[in-house]
């Protein structure tokens, strides 16, 4: 239950098959939606709803992938951002199914497991650390509680244990492995010869009609950028950093639970017993029953620590620190919920016991094992480091309390930035001069650049989505003003055209000569012949691989993508080099590749990729399978 203090966190496998199973949270942006949400879901999954701000949230994901992906150049039209939604949510459906059948298969998600998961998330840190106050207030601006995210993050590990499962079942037989083997270290045997484009570039300038016409056709490539004026608020942490307000408790006590940073803090060794229940009820009660039981047990037993650890292992309902008797190891002021935190350090001294404590989780039992003295830094000393630490702690916080409205207020005030910008105390800024491929300040970024000039914001005059800088930095922005692209003269670009003419006849006149050698190569003459009489030598024969690097580029593709002929007839071909010119080659023998020539290392890597394959297969298999028997029911109307 109170893993968040374990600080060294072993990554866990992410499966490529169920992208949208991991955590459905975006850590920002997430109330720009909170506006659209109706009570209705939008699917219905053996009766458990999917409701539309989940698959809001999880579309902002996969919109926010696909924009880095394309490095920004993301801008899909109406049709494509439903299709999005659609397959967000098929994705979201898919999740649900698995998550059912974790259930009905009785995997468990330990809470520590969940904790050390939650602690990894960058936005719940500060130095590096975990911040439980952090972690509260991140999750409060996005209008999730504790216990909401805990059960979404569980949900993902459980998810991962049944495609673990899964994974475990598949594996490849010997001969597969060695059909991989055979096609994939497989050699071949190519001559070749190149016909570089220089060679075959005109001697005359090309016609003046012909760069009139060509100047015509690509108008919008010989013009002036489009550019634009964009206003813009921007949210981050300089801005905020002025509105903290810093007095000398406030640096005080930021000191007191933050010691970790300025040394070694004391730390006390901790042992819990977990009773589970249900936040209120008669089942919370009959469990706070059987928690005092235990207190009582442990407090009338003549070895209290013995018996802690005794009932620990027997009755605590965390799977985890119970292998340990109840250890969860030491913790520093700070790392735990507040309650807990104080109930910690307000034991008397080592055996020391108390609870039953309210958590999320149910009653708690805690007993000191041990006391741990720091070696934390004079407050005198760290002073302004301190200061610095709390200043940013707190932009921090302040940054996730305002973005929801940050988001809100630019969508539902679309067509201006007065409103947000009065309401939050945000200046309405400007930059000029931007164009698609180029901008100064803010508009450096190629983000805000593509959505300065995405249909909505250049055609119709909307406010933009938030748009993220960094950590902790978001701009919307507006088109203000826009410049229209001009045509450049004729005479000015001349020298640009007359050169794409003259490489256009070039790479003409290359594929011309490659078709005739090929012909001729058919025909019966030598390969060396028909290199001769185009000034041209052969390269050759030589034995490659796929990974051959020392070919010409793009020659190794081609020979590995031609089929071969039967015997050992030569089969030619040509193929376009990089620079336009041509190269003729000869496809001479074929020799399979044999994994009793690797070592056992390497087949091994061999047998693990394919088992990797049949691994995704199976899943989306088994994924298949399940829907095929799952009640599933979209409300199509309330995806758009």
């Amino acid at each position: 239950m109170l893993a968040t203090f374990r600080l060294h966190i072993k990554g866990w496998v992410a499966w490529a098959f169920v992208i949208l199973v991991s955590v459905p949270f975006a850590l920002w942006g997430i109330g720009q939606y909170r506006s659209l949400i109706t009570t209705d879901y939008v699917a219905k999954v053996n009766g458990t709803k999917i409701m539309p701000q989940r698959l809001q949230q999880a579309y902002g994901q996969a919109f926010q992938q696909r924009q880095t992906e394309l490095k920004g150049k993301y801008d899909p039209n109406l049709k494509e951002q439903l299709q999005l939604k659609r397959d967000t949510l098929r994705q979201l459906v898919n999740s649900t199914l698995i998550l059912q059948q974790a259930n009905k298969d009785h995997l468990v998600a330990g809470t520590n497991a969940v904790r050390e998961q939650i602690s990894q998330i960058s936005a719940f840190q500060s130095n590096g650390h975990f911040d439980y106050q952090q972690y509260e207030s991140v999750l409060a601006s996005n209008g999730l509680s504790v216990q909401q995210f805990e059960s979404q993050v569980r949900g993902q590990i459980m998810a991962q244990q049944l495609q673990q499962g899964i994974a475990q079942t598949t594996f490849p037989a010997p001969r597969e492995v060695g059909a991989l083997v055979s096609l994939l270290q497989q050699q071949r045997r190519v001559a070749w010869f190149v016909l570089p484009i220089k060679g075959y570039m005109p001697s005359r300038p090309p016609a003046e009609a012909a760069i009139k016409a060509y100047y015509r056709a690509h108008q919008a490539q010989y013009s002036t950028p489009e550019a634009v004026t964009i206003a813009y608020l921007q949210l981050d942490r300089k801005t905020l950093a002025s509105r903290v307000k810093v007095s000398p408790d406030t640096l005080q006590n930021y000191y007191r639970t933050h010691q970790s940073r300025y040394g070694i803090p004391p730390a006390r060794k901790v042992a819990e017993i977990l009773v589970k229940s249900a936040a209120v009820g008669t089942a919370a009660a009959a469990a706070k029953v059987r928690a005092e039981k235990l207190l009582n047990r442990i407090n009338t037993a003549k070895d209290p620590r013995a018996t802690f650890a005794d009932l620990a292992r027997k009755d605590s309902d965390d799977p985890i620190s119970r292998r340990n008797g109840g250890s969860i190891g030491y913790v520093a002021s700070g790392q735990l919920p507040k309650t807990l935190d104080d109930a910690v350090f307000g034991l008397a001294g080592t055996g020391a016991t108390t609870g039953p404590i309210r958590t999320n989780q149910g009653w708690v039992l805690l007993q000191l094992l041990d006391q741990r003295s720091g070696s934390v830094q004079p407050f005198e000393k760290v002073k302004s480091q301190v200061r610095k630490d709390y200043i940013a702690n707190e932009t921090k916080d302040l940054y996730y309390k305002l973005d929801g409205d940050f988001a809100n207020l630019t969508y539902e005030h679309a067509g201006s930035l007065d409103i947000a910008a009065r309401a939050l105390g945000l200046k309405v800024q400007t930059v000029t001069n931007v164009t698609r491929k180029k901008g100064t300040g803010v508009a450096e970024n190629d983000t805000v650049r593509k959505a300065a000039f995405s249909n909505s914001a250049l055609k119709q005059h909307q406010n933009s989505n938030p748009i993220k800088l960094g950590n902790e930095n978001a701009v919307v922005l507006r088109v203000s003003r826009v410049t229209p692209s001009k045509p450049k003269s004729l005479d000015s670009v001349r020298r640009q055209i007359v050169s794409i003419l003259l490489r256009q006849s070039a790479r003409d006149r290359a594929v011309q000569a490659a078709v005739k050698a090929l012909a001729n190569l058919r025909a019966g003459k030598s390969m060396t012949t028909v290199a001769k009489t185009l000034n041209a030598s052969v390269q050759g024969p030589k034995q490659t691989t796929r990974s051959n690097s020392k070919l010409p580029v793009g020659l190794v593709q081609a020979v590995f993508s031609l089929a071969p002929t039967a015997g050992s007839t030569a089969r030619y071909a040509t193929v376009t080099m990089p620079d336009g010119g041509q190269a003729v080659y000869a496809l001479l023998g074929v020799e399979p590749g044999s994994i009793n020539h690797l070592k056992p290392a390497e087949q091994t890597v061999y047998s693990t990729q394919l088992g990797s394959i049949y691994a995704q297969q199976s899943a989306q298999n088994y994924l298949s399978w399940l829907r095929s028997q799952a009640k599933i029911k979209i409300v199509e109307s309330n995806i758009q």
